[in-house]
């Protein structure tokens, strides 16, 4: 698993944060499913949108504290689980298969 460097602290957040930890999105060109979780703003909004894929090797859940800090100052944050596709697609068209499910949210 990743070692963050820093702490990220729940009382330092502007906003009360909401999570959806085991959303799901279907590839129906593949038949797989993508497993996501997201962390938002519990309240008010719009938000921008930050998109975040982890490093190689790494789950959609080893940077859950930095991304409800994120969440917690004003961005919805959708994590998504890509090693499946990472082994089968390669890296080229990694931008465009994001795009492509980021389309169906």
């Amino acid at each position: 698993g990743a070692t963050h460097a820093f702490r990220y602290a729940a009382n330092e957040n502007l906003y009360p944060v909401g999570a959806i930890p085991d959303a799901v999105i279907h590839d129906a060109t593949r038949n797989k499913d993508l497993a996501l979780s997201i962390e938002y703003p519990a309240f008010g909004g719009p938000y921008p949108v930050i998109v975040f894929s982890p490093a190689y090797g790494e789950t959609k859940d080893s940077y859950t504290p930095l991304t409800e800090s994120w969440a917690g100052h004003g961005y919805i944050c959708i994590k998504c689980d890509v090693r499946q596709y990472r082994r089968q697609l390669g890296w080229r068209r990694r931008a465009g298969d994001r795009m492509r499910w980021l389309l169906k949210i």
